[in-house]
């Protein structure tokens, strides 16, 4: 979905937006640092790591979109 797209045109789910991710990815690099193995920090993720992870989420969501755009020529959501 465009990047100005807040809400799913097919579910009505709001988009998380790059605040979201920022805050999601910062957090997750906090919970690393306080790691439960004897105080010994884990490296923060990789550039291409992060943008792994990136890619597979936009992955998933334009494949839930997707299935939701079928589920509502189906017939589903709302749909009476």
């Amino acid at each position: 979905m465009p990047q100005m797209i807040k809400f799913c045109r097919f579910c009505g789910e709001q988009q998380p937006g790059q605040q979201l991710l920022a805050r999601l990815q910062s957090e997750a690099q906090q919970i690393q640092t306080q790691a439960p193995n004897g105080g010994v920090a884990k490296s923060p993720p990789s550039a291409n790591e992060t943008m792994s992870t990136l890619v597979r989420l936009e992955q998933l969501r334009k494949e839930a979109d997707e299935a939701a755009r079928r589920r509502a020529q189906l017939g589903g959501y709302g749909q009476r």
